[in-house]
């Protein structure tokens, strides 16, 4: 699991407003890959509104974390399957009809359904990102 630390500045309707303190800790894969944190926008101080069950108060010292591979299965689910749902619809409407306006209206229908995928996937899903005390090691 990813993992790095920051101070909760905020709590409203089970969502923890989190202040990252050191980006540049990052976790495993991050650390490799981008010298830094995936979860800061480059830069130490990045709020990240984290949903949480947990009973957390502000000021308390929390660790953000995120299961291992999570961050790349939701971008290929958000970008990979309405792309491949698009390209192939479109494909179908055009060599169905071949007419071009019936293969742009594929294009978009595929295009819609794909969204439509992914958001039915990740909707009974807990988020990626979750939250536990700093000192529960």
């Amino acid at each position: 699991m990813n993992e790095v630390e920051g101070t909760v500045v905020r709590v409203a309707n089970g969502v923890a407003w989190v202040r990252i303190e050191d980006a540049d800790q990052a976790c495993g894969g991050c650390q490799e890959r981008t010298n830094g944190c995936a979860l800061r926008a480059r830069k130490a101080g990045q709020i990240v509104p984290v949903a949480s069950a947990l009973d957390v108060k502000e000021g308390d010292a929390v660790r953000v974390c995120a299961r291992q591979g999570a961050v790349l299965r939701a971008v290929l689910w958000a970008y990979f399957v309405p792309l491949l749902c698009a390209l192939g619809v479109a494909a179908i409407a055009f060599g169905v009809s071949a007419s071009e306006a019936w293969a742009y209206a594929g294009l978009l229908l595929g295009l819609a359904l794909g969204f439509l995928l992914a958001r039915l996937r990740f909707l009974p899903r807990e988020p990626i990102l979750s939250l536990r005390f700093k000192d529960d090691d």
